[in-house]
């Protein structure tokens, strides 16, 4: 968050988001949890510019303890003192983007901020941050946030207010793992690509649903197939949350095992990947069409 400091009215707090879970006896829903601390840290920043304080009181932790840009530590009664004031000096403040990512009962939380002041001075620099969160007592709280001041143009220079990018990698890394365990033929490596209730729809046979049953799938496609060649190129990627779609075309080359024959197939894919809560994607669900017909019969 963006606050004016009650000694200046030229300085700035600001607070960012990385989050700490401990002491978590239930399981922890991540979706739910990114969901939460996100909307949190955008009504952070926008009391900037509404002064509601009530924000303020409920996500950050009676010990929590921050450090602002200058390197001097604040606590949360300073912050809830310069979140009532704030609306003297600051027209709005806008949170751009947000990555959390987890690590057990862990979650580091990154992002910045712009903020227009009432004077109409235009914005020379940004707010880049990090909180501490941590789940107590069957709630999130910021215990610690660390502040830094940053030219506005490297907002888009960057890459930091781009998470995608970052989903982008984790899913192009899924899917050279599915090519890398198809290619050594190793069956218990590609089935951990896929989600827990993954869906894998083949044409021509029924539905392959759970890991279990894709495992013993690829076994048996293995040992009656050579893989003699496995490519997958991604014609298009859209990520909307959590979830993805990856579309595209793939060519496979195998031999039979027992007759000799060889299959030279090439076709088109569609995947839906879900974002695990360490941030890796696995394949929720997964289908392809070959461009060759019946090419496939051979998989049933």
């Amino acid at each position: 968050m963006l606050l004016p400091s009650s000694a200046s009215l030229n300085k700035i707090v600001f607070f960012g988001s990385l989050v700490l879970i401990t002491g978590c006896s239930s399981k922890i829903d991540y979706e739910k949890a990114e969901q939460y601390i996100k909307e949190s840290e955008k009504q952070w920043a926008e009391s900037v510019a509404t002064g509601d304080t009530s924000v303020i009181q409920r996500i950050l932790a009676d010990d929590f303890i921050g450090v602002d840009p200058d390197g001097n530590q604040y606590k949360k009664q300073q912050m809830v003192d310069d979140t009532r004031n704030a609306p003297k000096y600051f027209l709005s403040n806008h949170l751009n983007n947000v990555i959390v990512r987890f690590y057990g009962n862990t979650a580091v939380a990154q992002g910045d901020e712009t903020w227009v002041r009432r004077s109409g001075e235009p914005a020379t620099a940004r707010f880049v941050w990090t909180d501490t969160w941590v789940y107590r007592n069957n709630k999130w709280q910021i215990v610690s946030a660390e502040d830094l001041v940053a030219p506005v143009a490297a907002s888009s220079a960057s890459g930091f207010n781009d998470p995608s990018k970052e989903k982008l990698r984790g899913i192009d890394n899924c899917r050279k793992k599915y090519v890398s365990a198809w290619l050594t033929e190793d069956a218990e490596q590609i089935t951990n690509v896929y989600a827990d209730d993954a869906i894998v729809l083949y044409p021509n046979q029924p539905a392959i649903e759970g890991r279990s049953a894709i495992l013993t799938y690829f076994k048996n496609f293995f040992q009656e197939f050579r893989q003699d060649n496995f490519e997958l190129l991604s014609d298009e990627v859209e990520i909307i949350g959590s979830l993805a779609y990856d579309r595209g075309k793939y060519k496979w080359k195998g031999t039979s095992v027992k007759g000799g024959s060889t299959i030279d197939d090439h076709g088109k894919y569609l995947v839906i990947l879900q974002q695990q809560a360490d941030g890796s994607w696995k394949v929720l669900r997964d289908m392809d069409n070959s461009d060759r017909t019946l090419s496939q019969a051979g998989r049933e």
